[in-house]
């Protein structure tokens, strides 16, 4: 594998360590793995939380497939908040704007928080299946 130049080299170095010996079944089973597969299976309440401004996770195309893939679950919530990232800490650029070597290495840059959509939509979840009020 050769990764594209203009990675950080974080990235870089993450697709490298894949690509050890060492690391190759579960780097292999990484790639060929599919989450709305996956998230079909499970029959437990659960939150699907998918920044807008994700460049990793679309949220209207691997949305769908999960909204699709969990539609027999029947306790699936999902959230899609509108300036969140793919670590739902704020972005405030316009996602046509984002480019993914800029954005992986500023993902715990300092100064960055989470978003003030994303925090509310999974302290809510948790409490509504808590019984418990706030």
């Amino acid at each position: 594998m050769v990764p594209d130049a203009s990675l950080p080299e974080v990235v870089k170095s993450l697709l490298a360590s894949l690509t050890v010996p060492a690391n190759l079944p579960f780097a292999r089973e990484l790639w060929l793995e599919n989450p709305a597969h996956l998230a079909s299976q499970v029959s437990e309440p659960m939150l699907v939380v998918i920044g807008k401004k994700d460049i990793q996770v679309d949220w209207r195309v691997d949305g769908s497939a999960l909204q699709t893939a969990t539609v027999k679950n029947g306790d699936v919530t999902f959230k899609f908040p509108e300036n969140a990232d793919h670590v739902l800490k704020y972005e405030p650029r316009p996602r046509e704007e984002l480019v993914a070597a800029q954005v992986v290495g500023h993902y715990n840059a300092e100064g960055r928080i989470l978003d003030s959509d994303a925090l509310p939509v999974i302290t809510n979840w948790l409490v509504e299946r808590s019984g418990k009020a706030p």
